[in-house]
């Protein structure tokens, strides 16, 4: 994922370290590209199979990942120095071993809520409310129907227009 700078003309890419608690950051600038610098993290990205979503608040202040191993870790991303600094984790709750093992996660326009999804069901966090695990709201559930395809959530996009669009 990228972002950018807190100059407005360069650009931060940060990748997580597979099974691993370290994330890496480049600072790209243009013509110029700065890193890889590695920063080591509370919490171990653990998903075995990239299953997961990992985004940044449109405002490029908060940084969220989400799968089915690592479960909910919300993150300040600070857009001067490209630094992690752990805010909330939620373990999953699930066991993504007896289902699909997929994830996706978007936050809203104004950076207020974040959207997370199974494969089958839909939540919302309102980031201004207290911990990830007191404000778990349940929005929707897919019955599962099949046309040809298996219907699931997946990734999530903040298009444009302001709406999260999620892929089947």
């Amino acid at each position: 994922k990228a972002v950018k700078h807190a100059d407005g003309k360069r650009w931060w890419i940060l990748a997580a370290g597979y099974n691993s608690p370290i994330y890496y950051t480049i600072l790209f600038d243009e013509g110029k590209i700065e890193g890889p610098f590695e920063q080591i993290v509370e919490d171990t990205f653990k998903n075995p199979n990239w299953s997961g979503q990992s985004v940044f608040s449109p405002d490029g202040s908060m940084y969220a990942h989400f799968d089915p191993w690592t479960g909910l870790i919300l993150y300040q991303f600070d857009r001067t120095n490209g630094k992690l600094t752990t805010l909330d984790k939620l373990d999953f709750w699930y066991d993504p071993l007896t289902d699909y093992y997929r994830g996706g996660i978007s936050f809203s326009p104004n950076n207020k809520r974040l959207y997370v999804s199974t494969n089958k069901e839909l939540y919302q966090f309102n980031l201004e409310a207290g911990s990830l695990a007191q404000n778990r709201v349940f929005l929707d559930s897919l019955d599962r129907f099949v046309s040809p395809f298996l219907i699931t959530f997946i990734a999530h996009e903040l298009g444009p227009d302001g709406r999260i669009y999620i892929s089947s």
